[in-house]
């Protein structure tokens, strides 16, 4: 039996519409896979991110500065540490402004000047200096064209002013 013209444009119309029809259902169902699959991911996300929350904040908190050292977790250190202390307000140096303050010049004092040209001197080496001061000293290096002689007490501390 063949179809006639009008039954196979009928037939012709049903496929189509049948094919339209399930290509519609695929790419619905396959959104709404896809949607189910990223709610999924957002979801393993969130849990991974409030586990690792709560995990830094334990371990914070564990570590952190509100627990207190226990023998147990006192261990050597290879620094020392130095805890600071305000000083007495008697120990602080302040300035006062000068009011009734008489400053007095006196021409006695004179300048002296050497010049490379008189001759009369000769510029030290770093040993000759040490060599020529009588107490223990530091010769220490600023910078390239900057020294600075410092004298040591015989008990080893260096004097507060350097020379």
């Amino acid at each position: 039996m063949k179809p006639e013209p009008e039954q196979k444009r009928l037939l012709n119309d049903v496929a189509l519409e049948g094919a339209d029809f399930r290509e519609a259902m695929l790419g619905q169902t396959l959104r709404v896979v896809r949607r189910r699959r990223h709610g999924r991911q957002a979801g393993r996300a969130v849990v991974l991110f409030l586990a690792l929350g709560i995990a830094s904040f334990l371990v914070y908190r564990h570590t952190g500065r509100h627990s207190s050292p226990t023998e147990a977790q006192t261990v050597s250190r290879p620094y020392r540490l130095v805890q600071t202390i305000p000083l007495p307000v008697a120990a602080l140096v302040s300035t006062q402004p000068f009011t009734n303050a008489v400053i007095a010049f006196s021409s006695a004092v004179q300048i002296v000047q050497t010049t490379p040209a008189s001759g009369n001197f000769r510029v030290l080496n770093d040993d000759e200096l040490l060599a020529s001061v009588a107490r223990p000293a530091v010769l220490m290096r600023i910078d390239a064209h900057s020294e600075r002689l410092i004298f040591v007490n015989s008990d080893g501390e260096k004097d507060l002013e350097p020379h």
